[in-house]
């Protein structure tokens, strides 16, 4: 099944406080950023270094570990 997701600036029918109309820009920053944490990781243990973040949020660990997965480094699914 394929699903397509579109974004919809708009929160002109809000009262109380707006800021909706931001949500799609920042979803497709954090896409963006998600990449670069893989891609970061991915070279860090690509050559041959041991990985460690510092800072970020509870999402942080599985985007390193992803990124050492694509290296080739461990298994996600174990």
């Amino acid at each position: 099944m394929d699903i397509a997701i579109a974004g919809v600036p708009f929160d002109q029918g809000s009262y109380g406080g707006t800021g909706q109309r931001f949500g799609p820009d920042q979803a497709r920053a954090f896409s963006h950023t998600v990449q670069q944490v893989h891609a970061l990781f991915s070279r860090i243990v690509a050559a041959g270094a041991v990985p460690m973040g510092i800072g970020g949020d509870h999402t942080t660990t599985l985007l390193i570990m992803r990124g050492m997965a694509r290296a080739g480094v461990m298994d996600p699914s174990a």
